[in-house]
């Protein structure tokens, strides 16, 4: 469980008299319900030139001498390992990003999921010479393109046909 997000909680056993089959009864305390669905949180690690440089510089001032003292491979490579991570994360903090869903409910999950393999296409492509992949990279945009457009079009036809006077219609048409 989550404390984090919870907060505090208590959990008690509950005798349900059905056979070896008992519940558990979960009292929340300042439990909040997040009313906006539309914001969407995620989380990036900072990696540019500073915050490379800044790992190099912390990775060479480290000293080594306690991976070289131990006498067992597991416990040094678990050693280097921690000290690696500590570095790791104090170089490359996490930040912790929120972007708003602007109301466009036409985007389903696989558009998102197709945009997002698009990206990671165009990142290929632009790294590369090969002629295959940036053919395939522009088919793949121009079918996900052409889906956009049937999935948006019948998303407004769907809401012009259920709007009641010209007024909404015409609002709807202005979006």
């Amino acid at each position: 469980m989550d404390k984090s997000r919870i907060g505090n909680f208590h959990l008690f056993p509950a005798v349900t008299g059905l056979f070896d089959f008992n519940g558990q009864i979960l009292i929340l305390e300042n439990f909040q319900v997040s009313t906006q669905n539309n914001v969407h949180k995620y989380e990036l690690r900072q990696i540019n030139e500073d915050t490379i440089q800044n790992f190099k510089l912390a990775l060479e001032n480290e000293n080594w001498e306690e991976i070289y003292k131990q006498d067992n491979i597991n416990s040094k490579f678990t050693t280097f390992l921690n000290i690696f991570l500590i570095k790791y994360e104090n170089s490359f903090q996490i930040k912790q990003r929120r972007y708003v869903n602007n109301g466009n409910k036409w985007i389903t999950t696989g558009i998102r999921i197709s945009c997002q393999c698009k990206r990671r296409l165009y990142m290929l492509v632009q790294g590369s010479h090969n002629h295959v992949l940036k053919a395939f990279y522009k088919k793949y945009c121009n079918i996900l393109v052409k889906v956009i457009k049937e999935v948006k079009g019948r998303y407004f036809y769907e809401l012009i046909n259920k709007s009641e006077n010209e007024i909404q219609t015409w609002k709807i048409i202005k979006k």
